[in-house]
Protein backbone atom coordinates (compact mmCIF):
# COMPACT_ATOMS: atom_id res chain seq x y z
CA UNK A 1 0.00 0.00 0.00
CA UNK A 2 2.77 2.25 0.87
CA UNK A 3 4.42 1.58 -2.69
CA UNK A 4 1.32 2.62 -4.11
CA UNK A 5 0.79 5.75 -2.32
CA UNK A 6 4.15 7.16 -2.90
CA UNK A 7 4.29 6.20 -6.62
CA UNK A 8 0.69 8.49 -7.11
CA UNK A 9 2.54 11.01 -5.36
CA UNK A 10 5.53 11.22 -7.89
CA UNK A 11 8.01 9.07 -5.49
CA UNK A 12 9.39 6.16 -7.44
CA UNK A 13 10.92 3.22 -4.63
CA UNK A 14 12.83 0.68 -5.72
CA UNK A 15 12.76 -1.52 -3.01
CA UNK A 16 10.50 -2.12 -0.28
CA UNK A 17 13.09 -2.17 2.27
CA UNK A 18 14.07 1.35 1.54
CA UNK A 19 10.62 2.31 2.72
CA UNK A 20 10.78 -0.08 5.82
CA UNK A 21 14.06 2.06 7.11
CA UNK A 22 12.76 5.29 6.21
CA UNK A 23 11.58 5.52 9.99
CA UNK A 24 14.62 5.44 11.35
CA UNK A 25 15.55 8.99 9.12
CA UNK A 26 16.26 11.88 11.39
CA UNK A 27 17.29 14.41 8.48
CA UNK A 28 17.08 14.19 4.56
CA UNK A 29 19.28 16.68 2.55
CA UNK A 30 18.68 17.40 -0.93
CA UNK A 31 21.04 18.92 -3.22
CA UNK A 32 19.76 19.25 -6.67
CA UNK A 33 19.28 22.78 -8.33
CA UNK A 34 15.49 22.88 -9.08
CA UNK A 35 13.90 20.52 -6.87
CA UNK A 36 13.97 23.05 -3.85
CA UNK A 37 14.81 26.36 -5.56
CA UNK A 38 13.97 27.61 -8.48
CA UNK A 39 16.96 27.01 -9.84
CA UNK A 40 17.45 30.93 -11.02
CA UNK A 41 19.95 33.06 -9.14
CA UNK A 42 18.06 36.33 -7.45
CA UNK A 43 19.23 39.42 -6.05
CA UNK A 44 18.08 38.40 -2.27
CA UNK A 45 19.94 41.48 -0.08
CA UNK A 46 21.81 44.37 -0.90
CA UNK A 47 24.07 47.00 1.35
CA UNK A 48 24.13 49.80 -0.34
CA UNK A 49 27.38 51.82 1.27
CA UNK A 50 26.82 54.31 -1.49
CA UNK A 51 24.46 57.93 -2.22
CA UNK A 52 22.82 56.11 -4.74
CA UNK A 53 19.53 55.03 -4.96
CA UNK A 54 19.00 51.32 -4.86
CA UNK A 55 17.74 51.02 -8.60
CA UNK A 56 20.25 53.67 -9.77
CA UNK A 57 22.82 50.89 -8.28
CA UNK A 58 21.36 47.95 -9.98
CA UNK A 59 20.75 49.90 -13.38
CA UNK A 60 24.78 50.01 -13.05
CA UNK A 61 25.45 46.47 -12.07
CA UNK A 62 22.99 45.60 -14.48
CA UNK A 63 24.26 46.89 -17.60
CA UNK A 64 27.99 45.82 -16.80
CA UNK A 65 26.60 42.27 -15.95
CA UNK A 66 24.95 42.46 -19.45
CA UNK A 67 28.00 42.19 -21.12
CA UNK A 68 29.02 38.46 -19.03
CA UNK A 69 27.54 35.40 -19.39
CA UNK A 70 28.67 34.63 -15.90
CA UNK A 71 25.17 32.74 -14.11
CA UNK A 72 25.51 35.41 -11.00
CA UNK A 73 25.60 38.28 -14.05
CA UNK A 74 22.44 36.97 -15.16
CA UNK A 75 20.30 37.83 -12.16
CA UNK A 76 21.02 41.18 -12.60
CA UNK A 77 20.47 41.19 -15.96
CA UNK A 78 16.61 39.72 -14.91
CA UNK A 79 16.36 42.05 -12.81
CA UNK A 80 16.08 45.05 -14.98
CA UNK A 81 14.13 43.19 -17.51
CA UNK A 82 11.61 42.57 -14.34
CA UNK A 83 11.00 46.29 -13.59
CA UNK A 84 11.87 47.24 -17.05
CA UNK A 85 14.46 49.56 -16.24
CA UNK A 86 17.06 50.25 -19.28
CA UNK A 87 20.57 49.73 -19.49
CA UNK A 88 23.12 51.76 -19.61
CA UNK A 89 26.05 52.48 -22.14
CA UNK A 90 29.19 50.71 -21.23
CA UNK A 91 32.51 51.62 -22.49
CA UNK A 92 36.07 49.52 -21.82
CA UNK A 93 34.18 46.57 -20.49
CA UNK A 94 36.90 44.27 -19.10
CA UNK A 95 36.59 40.43 -18.13
CA UNK A 96 38.48 39.50 -15.39
CA UNK A 97 38.19 35.73 -15.00
CA UNK A 98 38.26 34.24 -11.56
CA UNK A 99 38.00 38.15 -10.24
CA UNK A 100 34.85 40.08 -11.86
CA UNK A 101 34.15 42.34 -13.97
CA UNK A 102 35.49 46.23 -14.96
CA UNK A 103 33.48 48.87 -17.25
CA UNK A 104 32.80 52.42 -17.37
CA UNK A 105 29.44 53.94 -17.35
CA UNK A 106 29.19 58.25 -17.50
CA UNK A 107 32.79 58.28 -17.32
CA UNK A 108 33.01 56.26 -13.75
CA UNK A 109 34.76 53.49 -13.92
CA UNK A 110 33.39 50.35 -11.77
CA UNK A 111 34.94 47.13 -10.74
CA UNK A 112 32.57 44.32 -9.81
CA UNK A 113 33.22 41.16 -8.28
CA UNK A 114 34.23 38.88 -5.78
CA UNK A 115 36.69 39.64 -3.06
CA UNK A 116 39.47 38.85 -4.82
CA UNK A 117 39.08 41.85 -7.04
CA UNK A 118 39.24 44.44 -4.27
CA UNK A 119 43.00 43.42 -3.74
CA UNK A 120 43.57 43.48 -7.33
CA UNK A 121 42.89 46.92 -7.22
CA UNK A 122 43.79 47.75 -3.53
CA UNK A 123 40.90 48.89 -2.81
CA UNK A 124 40.40 48.61 1.26
CA UNK A 125 37.61 46.06 2.18
CA UNK A 126 35.88 47.30 5.34
CA UNK A 127 33.23 45.42 5.06
CA UNK A 128 33.94 41.79 5.46
CA UNK A 129 31.86 41.21 8.31
CA UNK A 130 29.07 42.02 5.93
CA UNK A 131 29.96 39.53 3.61
CA UNK A 132 30.13 36.54 6.17
CA UNK A 133 26.54 37.88 7.36
CA UNK A 134 25.37 37.38 3.57
CA UNK A 135 27.65 34.41 3.08
CA UNK A 136 26.25 32.47 5.97
CA UNK A 137 22.73 32.73 4.56
CA UNK A 138 23.86 31.14 1.83
CA UNK A 139 24.31 33.69 -1.12
CA UNK A 140 26.95 34.44 -3.57
CA UNK A 141 28.72 37.62 -3.00
CA UNK A 142 29.54 40.76 -5.16
CA UNK A 143 31.04 43.70 -4.38
CA UNK A 144 30.85 46.60 -6.29
CA UNK A 145 33.32 49.25 -6.18
CA UNK A 146 34.62 52.60 -7.87
CA UNK A 147 38.23 53.02 -7.88
CA UNK A 148 38.52 54.02 -4.20
CA UNK A 149 35.95 52.78 -2.28
CA UNK A 150 33.48 49.84 -1.99
CA UNK A 151 29.79 50.97 -3.36
CA UNK A 152 27.61 48.39 -1.96
CA UNK A 153 27.47 44.38 -0.89
CA UNK A 154 24.96 42.61 -3.35
CA UNK A 155 23.91 38.97 -2.33
CA UNK A 156 22.79 36.41 -4.91
CA UNK A 157 21.10 33.21 -4.10
CA UNK A 158 18.87 30.51 -5.91
CA UNK A 159 15.78 31.06 -3.84
CA UNK A 160 13.80 28.35 -2.09
CA UNK A 161 10.35 27.41 -3.48
CA UNK A 162 7.53 29.09 -1.81
CA UNK A 163 6.31 25.14 -1.34
CA UNK A 164 8.78 24.15 0.49
CA UNK A 165 8.63 23.37 4.28
CA UNK A 166 11.62 23.08 6.09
Amino acid sequence: VSEGVCESNGILIKKSEILENAQKTDVIIFDKTGTLTYGKLKISEIKNFSTMKEEKLLQIVGSLESKTTHPIGKAFVDYLEENKIEKLEVKEFENITGYGIIGKINNQKLIIGNSKILKKYNIENKYENDEKELADEGNSIVYVADEENILALIGVNDIIRENVVD
